[in-house]
């Protein structure tokens, strides 16, 4: 976990740009991603990225704040801008209820919402400065989504309140240790919503492919699979669709 936060710390440094080299550069959609930083007493660093999806004529930015203190609940992790950008690039599918599994800075889920889905961000139910920063990057996205504090592996209440027909998860194969815990729950989603569909993003390790071939066999799930780091560029030849069986859609 620790290694995990500091590899991302060490791959943003030399991407900060400063808020006066932010002010004098008009950024443009289409853009690479950037990133200001601000600082906030009591706290390491606070950084604001920024995502375009789109043109300038029919497209947005959707700004994330993120925590660098903080485990990784609070950073925009490669998977999460491969998922992002495959939703804005398949908007079409994305006009229904949508549910967010392990939402973190909401990336994908903020641009769900844009397209015209009705989105549930869900984390940790005892992260709770996740879930309010959900509710602050929803506000300053001027976006409405429901936030609801979800722990996976456990099916009270709130579970049994989502019918949706998309369920999104960016990189939540990243600990063995919470891999039955997660497909429990997505398998209970699926069961009651038998149209539904998963949609993850993973890297190839072993081990996380070893448990989606579990959970294909339980059920169909649409599987998008990252080779690296490297996401925008590369989307189109990167990720692999399969469903049950591992045949292409």
């Amino acid at each position: 976990m620790a290694s995990r936060n500091k590899n991302k710390k060490r791959g943003l440094e030399s991407e900060y740009i400063s808020e006066e080299e932010e002010e004098n550069k008009a950024p443009s959609i289409g853009e690479d991603d950037k990133f200001s930083s601000e600082t906030s007493q009591g706290q390491d660093m606070i950084t604001s990225s920024h995502h375009y999806f789109g043109s300038i004529q029919d497209g947005f930015s959707i700004r994330i704040i993120e925590n660098m203190k903080e485990e990784y609940g609070l950073f925009v992790w490669p998977s999460s801008i491969i998922l992002a950008e495959y939703v804005w690039q398949q908007k079409s599918r994305f006009s229904k209820a949508n549910v967010v599994l392990g939402a973190g800075t909401s990336l994908p889920g903020l641009v769900a919402a844009k397209v015209g889905a009705a989105v549930t961000l869900t984390d940790n139910a005892n992260r709770l400065e996740v879930l309010d920063n959900m509710r602050r990057v929803c506000n300053i996205n001027d976006v409405k989504c429901r936030v609801l504090g979800l722990t996976w592996g456990i099916l009270d209440s709130p579970v049994f309140s989502l019918h949706p027909n998309i369920i999104l998860g960016a990189d939540v194969l990243y600990d063995t240790r919470v891999f039955d815990d997660l497909f429990a729950t997505v398998t209970f989603l699926l069961q009651k919503s038998p149209d539904s569909v998963f949609i993850t993003t993973i890297t190839t390790e072993v081990e996380q492919l070893h448990y989606l071939n579990i959970a294909l066999k339980i059920k169909a799930c649409t599987l998008y699979q990252s080779n690296g780091p490297w996401l925008s560029s590369f989307i189109r030849r990167s990720v692999l669709p399969m469903t049950l069986g591992g045949s292409q859609t």
